[in-house]
């Protein structure tokens, strides 16, 4: 469940909670054990507070948002294999890495295009105005999913599942009723 936590924080932000939690680690706030020992170095922890730095500053830039938006997708389904990868307990290597695929990279993807689509609701509604409060937002979301992921694990796993579950049930209902006004236009 702590792997579906920050897989689902690092759909929102790619960089910013493995920078949270290289920051933990190396002021030893928090104790990780092994799983997050990649992250514990100065060198790593610099890449990844200018990497931070660049995606945060990149999503207040108005179009430059939605181009990130659109790299971010697959550096997002990246790092949740990564995310979940690295809190898999020992087992057989296909399996962690299916499951790091699917579970992970599949949570990852859902919250950025969940955020994605926002993104342009937001855009579409305000004119743009809007987006650096909805950039805002996200910046918030994804520092309280980390947190959160590390503090109660199988309750916010469990509360993430239920978004993705819930946001595919969305999407799926407002693509069914865009096909029903299709279909029922006259020629």
């Amino acid at each position: 469940m702590l792997g579906i936590g920050i897989s689902s924080a690092t759909g929102i932000r790619v960089f910013l909670p493995f920078f949270l939690i290289s920051l933990c680690k190396y002021f030893d706030l928090l104790s990780f054990g092994s799983h997050f020992e990649w992250l514990g170095g100065e060198v790593v922890l610099i890449i990844l507070g200018i990497a931070t730095i660049v995606e945060i500053v990149g999503y207040y830039i108005p179009l430059v948002d939605h181009i990130l938006d659109i790299a971010a997708a697959p550096l997002a389904f990246a790092a949740g294999i990564v995310s979940m990868s690295s809190v898999m307990p020992d087992m057989p290597v296909y399996f962690d890495n299916i499951l790091s695929i699917i579970i992970g990279g599949g949570t990852s993807l859902s919250m950025n295009g969940i955020m994605g689509l926002w993104r342009v609701k937001t855009t579409a509604s305000s004119f743009g105005i809007a987006n650096p409060v909805f950039s805002t937002a996200e910046n918030l979301l994804s520092i309280t999913f980390t947190v959160l992921a590390f503090l109660i694990p199988v309750v916010f796993g469990v509360v993430i599942c239920l978004i993705v579950i819930l946001s595919f049930r969305f999407v799926r209902k407002l693509f069914r009723k865009k096909k029903r006004v299709i279909a029922v236009r006259p020629r």
